[in-house]
């Protein structure tokens, strides 16, 4: 598999510019449906996160090939771990924590 880096932005509040970053890409794989909206949820759940939890200092990458893309969010802060990818759903009844959980 040849991949190529569609490219690297630092994340910001622009989350509709970032997502259609992370969009096309991932569509040019053959990506659609329910997967490639999962793709781009999960990315923006990422993002918002670093914009909540790093205070804006993090990154994402994009690379792909003919069939696969990786979206990588890198938080700069280091506070969001590829370990939160298995975190457990929160309660129903919660204020919050569902981003990781969507994000795994």
């Amino acid at each position: 598999m040849r991949e190529q880096r569609a490219g690297s932005w630092p994340i910001t509040d622009d989350l509709p510019s970032l997502r259609e970053q992370v969009y096309r890409p991932a569509a040019r794989t053959g990506l659609e449906g329910q997967r490639l909206e999962d793709l781009v949820l999960a990315f923006s759940e990422a993002a918002s996160n670093v914009l909540e939890h790093a205070h804006g200092r993090g990154s994402v990458t994009v690379w792909h090939s003919a069939t696969d893309v990786v979206v990588e969010v890198t938080d700069h802060l280091g506070r969001l771990t590829p370990g939160h990818r298995h975190r457990p759903r929160s309660p129903l009844h919660a204020r919050s924590g569902y981003g990781l959980w969507l994000m795994g």
